[in-house]
């Protein structure tokens, strides 16, 4: 940069801009559009009157090979009498498979979320109580989901799972 002290420094990277915008406007409208459009893209997924989130509550006993045999049913006419786990997998309106239920998923993401307040609050709690009795119940979490182990193939979570620990800086 020409300039030595900071202000020059400024004044010359807008310079630079300003005549990057006027010599190619149509990139750097596009640019601008582009960064736009990209920012308001998560607001897509705010939950509107139109745009609902769906909540599936699937039970534990499902399993997971079943869900996916009766693929060509449509084909075979095959007719179902009795309530298989496949059916808690379509939506209760139209009768139509979820968008993540149509084939086997590539990976799961798991996120638990705990909620957990002091309660009853009586006047000898100290502060520090407010924040000391729900980390035991997170570190008490995170030790059921580490020594988790699989009845069949005795492998734990760690061995099959990526856990994001904490920030690495």
């Amino acid at each position: 940069m020409a300039g030595s002290t900071l202000p020059e420094r400024v004044a010359q990277i807008y310079y630079t801009y300003g005549l990057f915008c006027s010599s190619y406007p149509v990139v750097a409208i596009t640019l601008a559009l582009s960064v736009v459009l990209l920012c308001c893209y998560p607001l897509l997924n705010v939950p509107l009157p139109g745009n609902i989130p769906i909540v599936v509550n699937v039970p534990l006993d499902v399993n997971r090979a079943q869900l996916f045999t009766n693929a060509d049913c449509g084909t075979n006419n095959c007719q179902q009498t009795e309530s298989t786990p496949q059916d808690l997998y379509f939506n209760e309106t139209q009768k139509l498979p979820y968008v993540w239920a149509k084939e086997k998923p590539l990976l799961y993401v798991q996120q638990v979320i705990l909620k957990i307040g002091v309660s009853p609050w009586t006047n000898n709690l100290k502060i520090w109580d407010a924040f000391r009795a729900p980390l035991q119940e997170v570190f008490r979490l995170l030790e059921t989901v580490r020594n988790h182990e699989d009845p069949e193939t005795k492998t734990t979570l760690l061995q099959h799972c990526y856990q994001i620990e904490g920030i690495k800086r």
